[in-house]
């Protein structure tokens, strides 16, 4: 469908150009038609006048001789009666100009002083739809001046020219129509077919076909745009097979950097599971030998087996992680209150916090600060960041727990709003080179069998699939920040 109306469009543009030529050619031969018919008019007027002005001078000589003597008033009506019935269109009458003549018709004004100073008067009369040539002609006869009214019926001149002129506008209908009918066949053949040719051509293009090829069908700009169709389509399909090329390559090496990486992690999951797991399966090897073996009894191998299931849910907690860094699960989100969740943290890691000698505190805000978020995605996240700062903080030692909004700068150096919620410690601080790997998993600074690495790693994945970051900032013997960055909630 879309083919078919790009071709109508662009066959539309040939005709228009057809009709444009057709439009200029019809203005031509009418304005010519015109010109013709005021030229046959003018000259059917000026013809008529002058055959009046010829007739009634032949006939003034007659009618001036039959005028003179006793009975020529006779003798002039016999002849005028005579001359209007040989010529039923015409009509010629005789009169004295000092009896007050009657001139036929409506007769210009001066008409009358006109002929009295011998002058030949003429005119046009229409009367119906019908037109005359009257001309009115003064004679001398023995003294005395004679009038000769010669009207003469111009119906059969018109009726011609009417017929000249009708002939005129068929013919240059037939030649407009003839004109318009074969412009639009060349149009189609000339313009409208090349163009839709390639039109097929750039439809064949937009859907990959680069093998398409357009025929030029004339040495003119329509052949050299196909030409240059011809030369686009081959350098796409150039571009296509070294694009196609280097997409090969590129998968290639991107399979063989995620092996690498596969075995990378692979590698660091193995390295981390015998670092975190060794310890506690060495004390479960060695509590379970002493039961074994019967060197302990009675309360010594309760002791034991009250050990040995401690370390093993270590090390379920150990494994818990690995799995949670190992498939993280899209987060629900929901309307939260940013404060509510550090009161929670505060409230769920008091005890641990008393018992290394830190307090735990939220500053104080002057507004409710909402999150769109998960909230138990968000809870995990605090508990880590407030966990690690009280290990890093020594007794006496104070964590602050606060939220604000404001402009933050991403990782790629964008500037956002964001909700900020931030864990500072009074610790020892991070040395730079320990800041580098904060967020790598495995990493950690605490001592064997204290932490697996996975808590600040699971922490910014879960951040970063809210759309947010994680930020450190921190010096040795001066603290750490640790600020959770998240989008804002909408209103």
């Amino acid at each position: 469908m879309g083919h078919f109306v790009q071709r109508a469009a662009f066959m539309t543009v040939a005709r228009k150009l057809v009709f444009a030529l057709a439009a200029l050619a019809v203005a031509a031969l009418s304005a010519q038609a015109l010109v013709q018919m005021r030229q046959e008019w003018n000259w059917y007027v000026g013809e008529s006048e002058a055959d009046a002005l010829r007739l009634g001078r032949a006939l003034t000589n007659p009618l001036a001789f039959a005028a003179q003597g006793p009975d020529g008033a006779q003798r002039v009506r016999e002849l005028t009666e005579a001359i209007d019935k040989a010529a039923p269109e015409t009509k010629v009458t005789w009169q004295w100009a000092d009896e007050s003549p009657t001139l036929p018709a409506e007769p210009p004004l001066g008409t009358i002083a006109a002929l009295k100073r011998g002058e030949t008067v003429s005119w046009i009369q229409k009367h119906g739809g019908a037109a005359s040539v009257v001309a009115v002609i003064p004679v001398m006869v023995n003294g005395r001046l004679g009038v000769v009214s010669f009207l003469d019926d111009t119906s059969l001149q018109r009726d011609h020219v009417i017929r000249t002129m009708l002939v005129l506008i068929g013919i240059s209908f037939l030649v407009s129509l003839l004109f318009l009918v074969s412009a639009n066949i060349l149009g189609r053949r000339i313009i409208g077919a090349p163009v839709a040719a390639l039109t097929r051509i750039v439809a064949a293009v937009g859907r990959g076909e680069f093998d398409v090829r357009a025929e030029p069908h004339s040495a003119d700009e329509l052949g050299e745009l196909a030409s240059a169709f011809n030369g686009m389509a081959a350098q796409l399909k150039s571009a296509q097979t070294r694009l196609e090329r280097e997409t090969q390559a590129r998968v290639e090496a991107i399979d063989r950097l995620r092996h690498a990486e596969r075995l990378v992690t692979v590698g660091k999951l193995a390295a981390g599971v015998a670092h975190e797991l060794g310890t506690p399966m060495n004390v479960i090897l060695g509590r379970a030998k002493l039961v074994s073996s019967g060197e302990v009894t009675g309360e010594a191998a309760l002791k034991s087996a009250r050990i040995i299931g401690e370390q093993i849910e270590a090390m379920m907690r150990i494994i818990r992680q690995l799995l949670d860094f190992a498939s993280r699960k899209q987060p629900h989100r929901a309307d939260a209150d940013a404060v509510e969740l550090m009161t929670q943290t505060t409230a769920l890691l008091e005890p641990i916090a008393r018992k290394r000698g830190v307090s735990l505190e939220i500053a104080p805000t002057s507004a409710p600060v909402q999150i769109c978020a998960d909230p138990a995605a968000m809870q995990q996240v605090l508990n880590n960041l407030v966990v690690n700062a009280v290990h890093a903080t020594s007794r006496g030692g104070k964590v602050t727990l606060s939220v604000a909004k404001g402009l933050a700068t991403t990782p790629a150096g964008v500037g956002v709003q964001t909700v900020q919620l931030s864990v500072r410690d009074s610790g020892h601080g991070l040395s730079p080179e320990v800041k580098e790997h904060l967020f790598e998993p495995f990493f950690t600074t605490k001592e064997v069998g204290q932490g697996t690495g996975l808590g600040l790693a699971v922490s910014w994945g879960i951040v970063e699939d809210h759309g947010g970051w994680i930020s450190a900032e921190s010096e040795p013997g001066r603290g750490s920040l640790f600020t959770v960055h998240l989008p804002e909630a909408a209103a």
